[in-house]
This record gives C-alpha cells, sequence and structure tokens, in this order.
C-alpha cells in the first residue's frame, strides 16, 4: 500500500512533547479506517474517521488509568502516514512502527472543563470498580478540541505536567 493513510494515535497531554520530538515509543498503536476513497462517499468516509477518531479517545482513558501523572484529559493524535497498512497484534490492536511529527495535521484534545469527568471514570477504574454508565456519558458526550499542529508548544506548555 503507497497511498497515505490516516491514523489516530490515542497518547495522554503528557505525551504531547514525545510526539512533538518524534520519540513516541513504538510501535505506535492506532485506529483508523481504511475505506477506498472510490469506493465510498465523502459521508461514509467521515463517519468512519470519525469513528477512528472515538476509538482512540477511548483508548486514551485506558492510557491515564495506567498514567502514574497525567493530566486527565483525553488526547489524540491525527496524522497521514505512507507506507503498509498498520500492523494487526495478537491482542487485536493495530500499530506502526513510529510517528514522525511530520505526519501529524491535527492534536484533539479535551476541554478543560471535561477533567473532572474524565478524573472520576479513571478513579473507578484504579479503585477496580466498574465504571458507570453516566461516568462514561459524561466523559464521551465531552468535546475534544481541535488543534492545528503548529499549537503544540502552547498545548505543552497548558497541560503537561
Amino acid at each position: 500500500m503507497n497511498r497515505k493513510i490516516s491514523v489516530y494515535v490515542p497518547i495522554t497531554a503528557g505525551e504531547l512533547r514525545s510526539v512533538r520530538d518524534g520519540s513516541l515509543p513504538g510501535p505506535v498503536t492506532v485506529y483508523f479506517s481504511d475505506l477506498p476513497e472510490d469506493e465510498f462517499g465523502p459521508d461514509d468516509l467521515e463517519q468512519a474517521q470519525f469513528d477512528s477518531l472515538c476509538d482512540a479517545a477511548a483508548a486514551s482513558v485506558e492510557k491515564l488509568t495506567e498514567a502514574t501523572s497525567a493530566t486527565p484529559l483525553r488526547a489524540v493524535v491525527a496524522a497521514r502516514v505512507a507506507g503498509s497498512a498498520p500492523v494487526l497484534q495478537d491482542d487485536g490492536s493495530y500499530v506502526i512502527g513510529s510517528l514522525p511529527w511530520e505526519a501529524v495535521n491535527a492534536i484533539y484534545i479535551d476541554e478543560l472543563a471535561a477533567a473532572r469527568d474524565v478524573e472520576s471514570l479513571i478513579a473507578a477504574v484504579k479503585a477496580g470498580r466498574e465504571p458507570s454508565d453516566t461516568q462514561y456519558d459524561a466523559v464521551e458526550n465531552r468535546l475534544m478540541l481541535w488543534h492545528d499542529p503548529s499549537e503544540i508548544d502552547n498545548l505543552i506548555e497548558a497541560y503537561e505536567r
């Protein structure tokens, strides 16, 4: 596959510097849609990309449950990568070898007001409890803000702990 594919990479806000520096440890887990553009309409393609973004946002919460100290906000990096398709792993995830900074075309991060909802969800998981539907819905219904990659230094300053 020689065409570029859009991928969505779940990260924590604390990993923004690693993304910018091209040092996000690989292999990098990605979510993507590989619908052929010549076979599907724009609405289908947009929905598939949105679904991939949502899946990556959910995986960002999982990363936050494993982090010792991270700003409790979901973060996702969108990129267009060339080369072969992401590789399916035994655990069902897909990975690429690395995420070059030049490939990044957008950064999504929760609005600051989402921190309390995300933190509540994370606290439940860390305490060994199943979060409630209300907790899941509160996070999933939060707006993730789109940022141009040129804003990354401001984001690092605002969110890095």
